[in-house]
């Protein structure tokens, strides 16, 4: 759009300025409950509805007293109660609303920066706004955050008695400032009051509609219609880290992926721990990399300059633990080697022991070529490699290559602060607690005693018992009672890829074992990052944003009811991962997923589902199936949903059935 025009006007409420609270009449339960609590008294709910109620019929009753086509504040405290509540006067309370307005507004970034943008090419700046606050408040909210600057002009419908609704104001502005309608182009959030008026009355407009709540943030609020400040300051806080200044531009489709969906999980998560670790005694957290960078960021930013458990950062990860933990090899005794679903090519596999396949040949004296190796192994031909496995120089290799994987392993862990007799309490995503079994297993064989246990993100209902990994505590536990009996939290786990590699991903490479540097320090040796520059791009724009609203959250107290973040986390991921908007899949749909521990096999988040594989799908029970190419995984995709929803329209009616939904889970499971 250029910007030709003598002057630009703005709406300002949910333009330029935007609440922590969701919604506007969420401050009066907010303000009720803060003067109930200045009073000495209890804010219980039915006295701070009976606050509320008077608020809002003191101004009903002064709307149809008014004879203007707006009313001030001062005339709906005209129209309060003579006896008000809480012992106050309706001049104090009327003091108290404008105090909390002023403590509860917060600047859109963009906007600011656009409105200096439109100041440096010479433009004029006018702000419009239908509001009973006093223009000489509105005024000074603008001042504060940056917007208005001598002589801008603001005009406030309750003081000027006239309103942008009828388009009154609107006129009374053009022929103050003496402009034609083509001179001027008003911005704002209203599709009637903000488009619609001022284009009828031959002002230019344009709608600017990223300070409203996104269907996301809406569903934070609740369906039953009732008022709770937390979930509203929880989609406040979402609203507020999505607009957010950032490398990736604000209120773009992965700002709001971070804000409105990782922002709640990993927050919540961490503040969950970070109770259960105060309760329980517990004071020092190890963050395990890489899943744990950002939740350590979360952990620090909670926590500030207060008391609080030691939280510190551990690399760490199953391509550096399953081999340390190895006193004796044989391939029952490494279960994590060949997994159902995962990649089953031999190089890849014997890549879990650190191994080549030449190292493997020269110590089993059996050369099988280079076929076998690179060639995916089907499931009935899998003990071939066991039987290879099982060879006494085999073994001696691996045990080994383990031994002096754990020597290193153990001397970074102390190094970092591991002693004996001291509990070691994990924070991670979860899933299996093999790395939580490895951990405990390579303290043990190191004479080091120390009994480890985990607080985890999501623990999948075939994870190892606690016997044979230690005690832990699971924030989404896929067995409990609010999944689907039928299908377990099948849109999380079944997901477990993208909760691990998207939203908890971090800015550095796998970590893959331990070496002294040259100042004689244990290091961790970490792997290429296989992202590139924009998929690290991402990376950071999402974990920037899980720490806005990390930090709006925490501000607003919105993370001091655990019950409640869970619930609004929970249904965040649902709205995401099982019904994505195009936009929202297609924000993070590049980036790439693995599906073994070396990162060796990888293929992207999600892609749209091709013709091919349609066809497949429909002829998979037919003898026509064999006569089409079967797909390379490379070239399929992780995440059904989002492959659905980033499909035409007519093709995404077809797929979004059980039937075909059941196929293409199949058809996943298969590569």
């Amino acid at each position: 759009m250029t910007h030709t025009a003598r002057c630009h006007s703005f709406d300002v409420f949910d333009t330029c300025l935007v609440r922590t609270l969701a919604m506007p009449q969420d401050l009066f339960h907010a303000m009720g409950q803060r003067l109930l609590a200045a009073s000495g008294r209890a804010p219980l709910a039915d006295e701070v509805h009976e606050f509320v109620r008077e608020r809002v019929e003191a101004e009903r009753r002064a709307r149809r007293a008014c004879v203007r086509e707006d009313l001030t504040l001062g005339d709906i405290y005209a129209h309060y109660p003579e006896e008000a509540l809480f012992g106050l006067s309706s001049r104090e309370i009327m003091d108290a609303e404008l105090s909390m307005e002023r403590q509860c507004l917060r600047p859109v970034p963009a906007m600011l920066d656009h409105i200096r943008s439109l100041r440096h090419l010479g433009a004029d700046i006018l702000y419009i706004s239908d509001m009973f606050l006093p223009e000489s408040f509105v005024s000074e909210l603008l001042r504060e955050h940056g917007f208005l600057e001598p002589g801008d002009r603001v005009y406030v419908s309750g003081t000027r008695g006239v309103t942008k609704h009828t388009g009154n104001l609107f006129r009374l502005v053009l022929d103050e400032l003496g402009l034609a309608p083509g001179d001027m182009v008003h911005t704002g959030d209203n599709l009637r009051t903000d488009v619609a008026v001022p284009r009828a009355l031959g002002i230019r407009a344009r709608r600017e509609e990223s300070a409203c709540l996104t269907a996301i943030e809406r569903g934070m609020l609740g369906r039953d219609g009732r008022t709770c400040l937390t979930r509203s300051a929880l989609a406040g806080a979402a609203r507020l880290a999505r607009l957010a200044s950032g490398g990736d531009g604000a209120d773009t489709p992965l700002a709001r992926v971070a804000a409105d969906v990782a922002g709640p999980m990993v927050a919540g998560f961490v503040s969950w721990v970070l109770c259960r670790a105060r309760e329980q005694g517990i004071e020092r957290l190890w963050f395990v990399a890489r899943d744990g960078q950002i939740m350590h960021a979360v952990a620090r930013e909670l926590l500030g300059d207060g008391p609080g458990p030691d939280c510190r950062y551990l690399y760490g990860s199953r391509q550096a633990w399953f081999l340390p933990s190895l006193t004796t090899f044989t391939p029952a005794e490494a279960e994590w080697l060949v997994i159902p679903g995962h990649c089953t090519r031999p190089a890849s596999i014997v890549a879990k022991l650190d191994c080549t396949p030449g190292e493997i040949e020269d110590a089993s004296g059996v050369h099988l070529g280079d076929d076998f190796w690179q060639t995916p192994l089907p499931s009935d031909e899998t003990d071939r490699l066991t039987a290879l496995l099982a060879a006494p120089g085999v073994r001696a290799l691996v045990e080994a290559k383990a031994g002096a994987a754990r020597e290193r392993m153990a001397a970074y862990l102390i190094q970092e602060g591991m002693a004996d007799g001291e509990p070691v309490v994990l924070v991670d995503v979860g899933w299996t607690l093999k790395a939580q079994r490895a951990l405990s297993r390579v303290l043990a064989a190191c004479g080091l005693d120390c009994p480890v246990s985990g607080m985890y993100l999501g623990v999948s209902q075939s994870a190892l018992t606690a016997s044979q990994a230690g005690p832990y505590q699971a924030y989404f536990l896929e067995r409990d009672g609010w999944f689907d009996s039928a299908q377990p939290m099948n849109f999380f786990f079944r997901n477990a890829n993208l909760v691990e590699q998207v939203f908890t991903a971090a800015t550095h490479g796998q970590t893959v074992g331990y070496a002294r540097g040259a100042d004689g320090r244990m290091e961790p040796v970490l792997r290429p990052d296989a992202r590139g520059a924009d998929g690290l791009a991402v990376v950071e724009a999402m974990q920037a944003r899980i720490l806005a609203f990390a930090r709006q959250a925490a501000a607003m107290g919105a993370l001091s009811r655990p019950e409640v973040v869970f619930d609004v986390a929970l249904g965040a991921l649902r709205s995401f991962l099982a019904r994505p908007e195009p936009d929202l899949a297609r924000a993070v749909c590049s980036l790439p997923v693995f599906d073994d521990q070396n990162e060796r096999r990888r293929r992207p988040l999600a892609r749209p589902v091709s013709p091919g594989l349609l066809a497949r799908l429909v002829v998979e029970e037919t003898t026509l199936a064999r006569l089409l190419p079967r797909q390379r995984y490379a070239e399929s995709f992780d995440w059904i949903e989002g492959a659905i929803a980033l499909s035409p329209a007519w093709m995404r009616r077809f797929l979004d059935r059980e039937r075909m939904f059941q196929r293409l889970k199949a058809f996943r499971k298969s590569l």
